[in-house]
């Protein structure tokens, strides 16, 4: 069985260089400073929602608390039949600040809310973000910064998972999370694949209508984040910007248990199928087959032993050592810890594998207590 023990080394060898390849390109990635003494541009936010009431209130009030002119922005809330208490929490902020509209979205899911949002909005630059979302005082002066580069027609600003309290799973999810954004951020500088999160995105309103008029994804429950930036980015060249910048951060909290954090990968594993650029889908077909292989290594050890042991104890060895020294200056400069490292990394091996055979053979999933397929 030599080739197969070939095969998993090299595999892993390839894996380690393309981690280092991503960390030296992100390290060589510019800073784009925020700079607010440059006239701000106006700017619509839309916050699309569906019972939120555990979390708008924050959500708002890091937004009208942002150190910006505050003629200068507008947030529309727009209800996507809720059941709770966030419409009531949402008019007590409309009561005491006149930006804030609360409206009523004419369909059902985050896409249908997100266009009615955007069709009544006054601005041209538009700021989509999620109601369970908090972000630093200079988030608008960042996004309005980045703007300011000459072509630039979508800015797609970082999401970060904070975690309330220490669990493995949030650990894992936190890590995950810093991991993607950082390999987006590469991959959007070298012109390899495009991504990003609704989250945290900004782009013009003209370029969103024209995205409509050409949209191949209209029966697809989410992704619209990706195929706007995606389209945009084909239709215009240096158009969509991923800055490295520690003010446009907004910061979301983890799923709270594995049954919501499998579905909601599930749900972002599914969209990829649909996605124009195969870039990505090879990029994260990769990164399940890596996976794969640990586990096959794993029973190969188990079940023969001698050098079988070595091979997965050194491949197992040499991804921890590469995936520490990637987050680790990730982790310095966003500010977030690397908190359980070891056992996430065993955590995540173990996510990517099954998430992987689920977008294959299991098409649903459960988003915001409704039933979706692909």
């Amino acid at each position: 069985m030599s080739w197969t023990i070939a095969f998993i080394l090299i595999l892993f060898a390839i894996y380690a260089f393309s981690i280092f390849l991503i960390t030296i390109e992100w390290l060589k990635t510019r800073i784009l400073n925020t700079n607010p003494e440059l006239d701000g541009i106006s700017f619509s936010i839309i916050i699309p929602f569906r019972n939120e009431e555990k979390n708008i209130e924050q959500c708002i009030k890091s937004i009208v608390d942002q150190q910006y002119d505050p003629g200068k922005f507008e947030i529309i809330c727009v209800d996507d039949q809720s059941s709770d208490r966030s419409a009531e929490i949402i008019s007590t902020f409309a009561a005491k600040y006149k930006m804030i509209r609360l409206i009523d979205s004419n369909g059902n899911g985050k896409k249908a809310a997100l266009q009615t949002g955007i069709e009544v909005s006054r601005f041209n630059h538009i700021i989509t973000t999620d109601a369970d979302t908090d972000r630093g005082k200079h988030w608008l002066s960042a996004y309005s910064t980045m703007f300011r580069y000459r072509g630039i027609k979508v800015v797609i600003g970082t999401l970060l998972m904070v975690g309330k309290g220490n669990s493995l799973l949030g650990a894992m999810q936190s890590l995950d999370y810093m991991g993607m954004m950082v390999f987006s951020m590469v991959a959007s500088r070298k012109k390899w694949f495009y991504n990003g999160s609704g989250g945290n995105l900004a782009f013009t309103k003209d370029v969103y209508f024209d995205y409509l008029e050409s949209a191949h994804d209209r029966d697809i429950v989410s992704g619209d984040d990706v195929f706007l930036i995606e389209f945009v980015s084909s239709k215009f060249d240096k158009s969509v910007l991923f800055p490295r910048n520690q003010e446009i951060i907004a910061y979301t909290q983890p799923e709270p248990d594995f049954v919501s954090f499998l579905n909601q990968r599930k749900r972002w594993a599914n969209k990829s199928f649909s996605y124009r650029n195969n870039n990505i889908l090879a990029f994260w077909a990769f990164l399940w087959i890596v996976n794969v292989s640990f586990i096959i290594a794993l029973i190969l050890a188990i079940i023969n032993g001698g050098l079988f042991i070595k091979v997965f104890a050194a491949a197992l060895f040499g991804k921890l050592i590469v995936d520490y020294f990637m987050l680790m200056p990730m982790g310095k400069f966003f500010r977030r810890p690397i908190n359980k490292f070891i056992l996430a990394d065993f955590y995540h091996i173990l996510y990517v594998v099954l998430i992987g055979f689920l977008a294959f053979f299991n098409k649903s999933f459960v988003w915001k207590e409704r039933k979706f397929s692909r």
